[in-house]
């Protein structure tokens, strides 16, 4: 199959009619630009391909708040992935001496589960989105690939996963921050990453440092404790997008933050609910609560997109 052929394959994730009107035009691009002796497209263009596709398919690219919103609730959904990972990595991994030599598993060196080989991806990713944007997209996707692979890692070796809940809002942060991220960046979304990460990496760790003076932490093997803080970071993070969204709605009427807010409400708020007690009590509300926003997003874009605005034309009088 021919480089052409195989860039053909990738432009059905394209509409038929988009296809029909632009899909020579963006063909010949993608040729123009390519080595003479390439005959695979590259991750990156494969990736952008099929982003770019399904958001044609979704009519995201006609609405504009909500396009907008996607790319905040991506450049916001990346730090969060990477400093939960890293809080995971540095403070809830580890094995401590007061763990006991008898675990009930089998550590993953001198880390309880497997779950580091999946943290340094989303560390990876964010040092990528910073450095090379055009990258930023196949880097997350490389996290999103490592993280559902410690599902397999954990059926086929002697090696645990970490807890469920941390892998779907992983996964979760991983789409949304796929579906969002376009090249190029400014500079200050490429810093949001970096900064972001580092932000949340301070707050959560200063949470464990009063937690542990009042005697309420317990961070061996994602308890519930670790659980409760992760997903605190996250909730204020949409308290502050929320804020910020109706102070914009207000003033501006602008509402690119708050479907950055009611995306983002789509990992974030059943993974919050679950961890907020025993799994058998929550599991039923965190299915609540997923069904709840995902019906919402839907909702919303559905109304939005069938509204149009007429504008009201204002007459002046003379004095």
């Amino acid at each position: 199959m021919s480089l052409a052929n195989r860039y053909r394959w990738l432009l059905r994730a394209y509409p038929r009619r988009y296809r029909e009107q632009r899909g020579e035009e963006l063909l010949s691009t993608l040729l123009d630009s390519a080595p003479a002796n390439r005959t695979w497209p590259p991750l990156a263009d494969a990736v952008d391909l099929l982003v770019c596709g399904m958001r044609e398919r979704l009519a995201l690219n006609r609405l504009r708040a909500l396009d907008r919103g996607l790319r905040l609730a991506a450049l916001i959904a990346l730090p969060l992935a990477a400093g939960l990972s890293v809080f995971c990595w540095l403070v809830v991994e580890p094995i401590t001496d007061s763990a006991g030599e008898d675990l009930p598993f089998t550590p993953f060196g001198s880390f309880y589960t497997c779950g580091p080989a999946a943290y340094a991806t989303w560390v990876l990713a964010a040092l990528v989105w910073l450095a090379t944007p055009r990258w930023g997209r196949a880097a997350v996707g490389l996290g999103v690939i490592t993280t559902l692979a410690l599902v397999a890692i954990d059926a086929v070796t002697e090696y645990q996963r970490p807890p469920a809940y941390l892998i779907a809002l992983l996964t979760g942060l991983g789409i949304v921050a796929c579906a969002g991220l376009r090249s190029p960046a400014s500079l200050p979304e490429r810093l949001v990453a970096p900064v972001g990460t580092g932000a949340l990496i301070g707050v959560l760790l200063l949470l464990t440092v009063l937690m542990e003076r009042l005697g309420g932490w317990s961070g061996f093997f994602y308890r519930w404790t670790a659980g409760e803080l992760m997903s605190a970071g996250c909730l204020a993070t949409l308290a502050v997008m929320f804020l910020i969204g109706s102070v914009q709605m207000v003033r501006r009427l602008e509402a690119s933050w708050l479907w950055a807010t009611l995306i983002l409400a789509v990992p974030v708020g059943w993974v919050a609910a679950y961890t907020q007690g025993g799994p058998q009590r929550t599991r039923p509300l965190a299915l609540f609560v997923l069904v709840a926003t995902v019906g919402v997003l839907v909702i919303a874009v559905k109304l939005a997109s069938s509204v149009r605005l007429v504008p009201v034309r204002t007459t002046s009088s003379r004095s």
